[in-house]
Formats: C-alpha cells, sequence, structure tokens
C-alpha cells in the first residue's frame, strides 16, 4: 500500500566487526531449546502482508530459555535499517509474538502500523517473554481440565521485563555484528497493554548494559531509541487501579504475585511490586530504582489511548466490565480499566515533571472516520520513524505552529514509506476535513512568513504550490510524484488546506523538513 518515501540523511559509515562470540552464542541457544518447536528460517526473500522482505526468522532464540524467543521480519535495505521491536499484551500472562502476522488481515491499529512499518523500510521483530501462567516445553499455555490457564509464580516480575530486556539487547548485537541488516542506533519499540508496560519499564530503569561482559548481547544498551506504549498500564498502585472481577483467579495478577482479587487490592506486601512495574512512578525515582531525571528526558515516548478530550466518566472507565462503577469525578478515583486513557496521563504528566520533552500523549477524538485503526497507525508510525531518524522530515512545528484544524488541534503531514518519481506516494493529514481541497507547497529555502492568518514555512519566493488527490474520511492522501519533481537536499514543506464551502479560510499543517538524497 505504501510506496512513499524520502531517504533519510546520511550518516556516518557504521563500523562493523563481525563478532565471533555471538555467533557461537546464537548456535549453543539454538542447541538448549525444544527440537519440537520448529525454528524456521527463510533465507529468500519472501512476502509478509504483500510487502517483500529479504528474510524471515521465526522462533529464533535470544536467550536459552524456551520462551526466550522471537520472530525477525529484515527488510531489504542497502544500508543498516531501523527496527521496530514489537511486544505482545496479555495481562503478562497470555499473548505470544508475530499476532499481527499470524492472522490474514490485520485487524488492530498496531498491527496494521507494523505491517506499514515493513511498507517503509523498518525491520521488525516480535518477542515471546516467559509469562506469569504455566507454559509447555514450546511456550505455550498450559491448561486445566477446565480450560483455564494455570499461574507460574517462578515468572512473576521482573522476569517478563527481563527478557524483553535482553531482547532489546539481543537485537542490537545481531546489527552490530552485521549478522543482520539492522542499525543498534536505531531500535525502537511498541507494545500493546502488558507489551507497552514492559518497554516503558525497558526504557525507565537502568540500563542494562555491562561494556565488560563476555556476552556480547549483555555488552549493549537495554534501552530503546523511541517506544510507542499503545494503552499500555503505567501507574498500577491501589489509589489509580484496582482489580475487579468475578473469577477466584485473575490471570493478570499473577505477574505481581497474587490471584485473590478480594484481597488482591489492599495486600499491602503486592505494593512494591506495583511501584516497581509503574512506570509513571518510575519515571520520577532516581537511581538505583529509576534512570534519573536526566535519562527520563531522553526518554522518546508516545501513548496512544482511545476516548474523548472532553475527559467525561466513559474515558476512563470500561463500560463493559461487570464491576465497573461511574463515580462522580473519576478523575480522583481508581479505575478497574488498566487501558484506561487515565493511565496515559499520569505516564504524561510524570515526564514532564521530570522536563522530559520526548513525552507525548495521543488521545484520539471522535471523528468522522471509518476506521480509526488507519488513523492510530499513521500517528503511531510517523511519530516512531521521526524518533528513529529513518523517515525524512523534522517536526518544526514548536516553531510556527500553524493554525488550528478541526477539533481545535493541528493538522500534522506524514508521508511513509519511498517516495519514487513516476509512481503514486501516500501521504497522511491528521485533523483535516475530509473531501478538502489540498496543496503540498514546498522550497528548498525556508522563510516563515505570515500566510492566510497563519505561518508557512516554506520561501514563498520559490514555492511551488502542488495540489493533491482529496483526502478521504480518515485523511489519506494519494499522490502521483511526477519525475524529477524534488531536489536533492533540504526541502520544506507544509500543507495547506482549503475547507469545502468557505473559500476565506484555510487551515495550514505543521511544518516538516524533507531531506532528499539522489
Amino acid at each position: 500500500m505504501i510506496e512513499a518515501m524520502i531517504r533519510s540523511p546520511s550518516r556516518a559509515p557504521t563500523l562493523v566487526v563481525r563478532l565471533a562470540p555471538i555467533l557461537l552464542a546464537s548456535a549453543a541457544l539454538a542447541q538448549s531449546v525444544d527440537p519440537d518447536c520448529d525454528a524456521r528460517a527463510s533465507i529468500a526473500p519472501v512476502r509478509v502482508h504483500g510487502v517483500l522482505v529479504e528474510r524471515v526468522l521465526l522462533d529464533q532464540p535470544y536467550g536459552p530459555h524456551a520462551c526466550q524467543r522471537l520472530d525477525a521480519f529484515l527488510v531489504e535495505s542497502p544500508e543498516p535499517a531501523p527496527v521496530l521491536i514489537d511486544v505482545h499484551g496479555g495481562g503478562w500472562s497470555a499473548g505470544r509474538k508475530s499476532e499481527f502476522y499470524r492472522v490474514p488481515t490485520p485487524t488492530k491499529a498496531q498491527d496494521l502500523m507494523l505491517v506499514r512499518a515493513l511498507e517503509a523500510g523498518f525491520s521488525v521483530i516480535s518477542v515471546d517473554y516467559r509469562l506469569a501462567a504455566l507454559k509447555d516445553g514450546c511456550c505455550k499455555a498450559v491448561k486445566d481440565a477446565t480450560g483455564q490457564a494455570i499461574p507460574d509464580f517462578q515468572h512473576v516480575h521482573p522476569v517478563p521485563l527481563d527478557d524483553v530486556a535482553r531482547a532489546i539487547q539481543f537485537a542490537r548485537a545481531m546489527g552490530r555484528s552485521g549478522d543482520w541488516n539492522v542499525d543498534p542506533h536505531r531500535v525502537g519499540g511498541i507494545g500493546t497493554s502488558a507489551g507497552g508496560n514492559l518497554l516503558l519499564q525497558a526504557c525507565l530503569t537502568p540500563d542494562r548494559i555491562d561494556p565488560q561482559s563476555t556476552d556480547p548481547v549483555e555488552r549493549e544498551s537495554s534501552h530503546l531509541d523511541g517506544t510507542v506504549a499503545f494503552v499500555a498500564p503505567t501507574l498500577l498502585s491501589p489509589d489509580t487501579w484496582w482489580s475487579c472481577g468475578t473469577p477466584a483467579s485473575i490471570p493478570e495478577q499473577w505477574v505481581f504475585g497474587g490471584t485473590d482479587p478480594a484481597t488482591f487490592n489492599t495486600d499491602p506486601s503486592l505494593l512494591p511490586v506495583k511501584l516497581g512495574m509503574s512506570p509513571a512512578w518510575l519515571a520520577r525515582q532516581p537511581p538505583p530504582i529509576g534512570i534519573g531525571r536526566q535519562g527520563v528526558r531522553s526518554a522518546a515516548v508516545l501513548g496512544v489511548y482511545g476516548g474523548d478530550p472532553s475527559w467525561t466518566a466513559q474515558s476512563f472507565y470500561a463500560p463493559s466490565d461487570p464491576c465497573s462503577t461511574t463515580p462522580p469525578d473519576p478523575l480522583w478515583q481508581p479505575t478497574p480499566d488498566l487501558h484506561s486513557a487515565l493511565h496515559g496521563i499520569l505516564l504524561f504528566d510524570a515526564l514532564s515533571a521530570q522536563g522530559s520533552t520526548a513525552a507525548r500523549l495521543l488521545v484520539d477524538p471522535k471523528n468522522g472516520c471509518a476506521s480509526m485503526r488507519e488513523t492510530r497507525a499513521d500517528r503511531m508510525l510517523g511519530w516512531a520513524a521521526g524518533w528513529l531518524g529513518h523517515f525524512p522530515h523534522e517536526d518544526l512545528s514548536h516553531l510556527e505552529p500553524g493554525k488550528l484544524g478541526l477539533n481545535g488541534l493541528r493538522p500534522e503531514l506524514g508521508g511513509y514509506g519511498r517516495i519514487r518519481p513516476g509512481r503514486r506516494a501516500s501521504l497522511f493529514a491528521a485533523d483535516a476535513s475530509a473531501a478538502s481541497r489540498t496543496w503540498l507547497v514546498w522550497s528548498p529555502t525556508a522563510n516563515p512568513l505570515p500566510y492566510l492568518g497563519g505561518i508557512l514555512w516554506p520561501d514563498l519566493g520559490t514555492a511551488v504550490f502542488t495540489q493533491l488527490d482529496d483526502t478521504d474520511d480518515c485523511g489519506h492522501l494519494s499522490w502521483a510524484v511526477p519525475d524529477g519533481f524534488f531536489p536533492t537536499g533540504d526541502v520544506f514543506a507544509q500543507l495547506v488546506i482549503e475547507e469545502i464551502g468557505n473559500t476565506f479560510d484555510t487551515l495550514l499543517s505543521h511544518p516538516i523538513r524533507l531531506i532528499v538524497e539522489p
């Protein structure tokens, strides 16, 4: 689907040294895994949801335990590619890696983002980790006679975090050795629910790097260069979240070391574990518990939640939950919904209080888009790509904010994949009206000037205005790129959006800088 991409700025050459120990370590790990688990690899190009990738490696061990396995989808790239590490959700006690890969059509925003990441030139690594449920030798959940999973209290917190941190280090080590064509300096993550929580913990707890280790994996950083946390729980203390349910044992409680919902909310022995698993609490902790103020300032985080920005009670509570009640003021009451937008607010507030300039909270407003998953996928991918330095743009909106669009939000411009002359490109304009007339305006020089009530970043003296096809309900734009349209070098671009039925008003997107290479 995505055919747009302008190559990222050139980087200094990376010194690639093949490390024999990592190859030996990988071979040793492979021998220690149950052979019935069927480790597989594709060394020939293969298509993943229509995207041609260099190779797919399935069930590859990154540690000695049978559950320490990952799937790697490695894209073809003339230079080391950036990589996204996908960590699944499931209440720390269920789920599996590569869920987006195992269904014919991705039906969730985070899965669609991962497919688009492959289209845009990211490699994707999806990770299994030791769950707090009993597992067989191939990391499949063991169930009792009634079909319910069985708790495994040997793998409570911090075991899942240990595995995710190790997987991050492993991906970097494979890039460093040259065994995988991935850039160890551009490693990001996307995690859903419990997976997002684990990635946030990895970012906000001290780095596991050990430069003196004999294990080349341990010599790599366990921190990420950018993290998308999709509906991730961020503060698990009793005054923010309480456990609620009718079963005698709630699987999502197992990772804390508790099973009984009647005592789970009040057992003081569980509070240290809950806080240790709470990114919004960790963000405020100095070393050795957290990474400290300076570390938080460099922790690039996008929290993605659904809801209504008017912050009604429904924004924080799960109406389908049989135990859910609606207190008069949901902002000051705990919630039974671990995916509540309240968790995003708490994390954003904690990071902001520490001076972080790399944190962003996205709560999608209700709009006329027929499929919010596409809108969310575009926004998540655009943000992650900007932090990983892969995409062509540097967001300049903090300098020149443009004009507000629908819902009081500033229209955003994005473009995904490689922009190839003579082919169609996919662009994305968030918070712009459907079927509005839209122009892409660009110039090789920047000269911000007042324009139609806003600020136009490209130099009007050399600006080129090109009308794009109408937007759809989700803000997607299709554009046939003429041959030789962009020059090589820096290009400053913006969208000018004319509202249908109102010829006297326009919206201006935030400006971006495109960096074009031959």
